[in-house]
């Protein structure tokens, strides 16, 4: 934690399938069928199936566990998702040190996604704090 510094970054990317996006439905519960039926999501204004935005916001995991290894306990994420995500795009998550208060063993970051065609898919913000196996909790 002493090295962690504001601007410090780590990015982490997946593309993102169908089989992706019907095993977060099998695990999250969230079946609406803006994500899993194609004749329903046609009739919308995104005109196809889209990914679970919650799905996309879990990438952010990724790179944090890259920027703060080896855990961190999660206090509080907060995502604005701007644009939607299909299977099949490319994501990249970016989190970025924006405060440590290292009193706390906490950090705080912002996080985003990008597309394949670098746009902003996402944006947020977390608080994490630091764990190691002689850390309290």
């Amino acid at each position: 934690m002493d090295e962690l510094k504001p601007g410090d970054f780590k990015l982490f990317a997946k593309t993102l399938s169908d089989t992706d996006a019907m095993l977060y439905a099998g695990i999250s519960g969230e079946v609406s069928p803006l994500y899993l039926n194609e004749s329903f999501a046609a009739g919308t204004e995104l005109k196809t199936r889209t990914v679970h935005p919650m799905l996309v916001a879990a990438l952010c995991g990724g790179a944090i566990y890259r920027l703060l290894s080896p855990a961190v306990r999660t206090r509080s994420r907060e995502f604005r998702f701007l644009l939607p995500v299909y299977a099949g795009d490319t994501i990249t998550a970016c989190a970025e040190v924006k405060e440590v208060r290292r009193e706390e063993n906490r950090v705080i970051l912002n996080v985003s996604c990008y597309n394949q065609n670098e746009e902003k898919v996402m944006e947020g913000t977390c608080d994490e704090i630091l764990v190691t196996q002689d850390s309290e909790v």
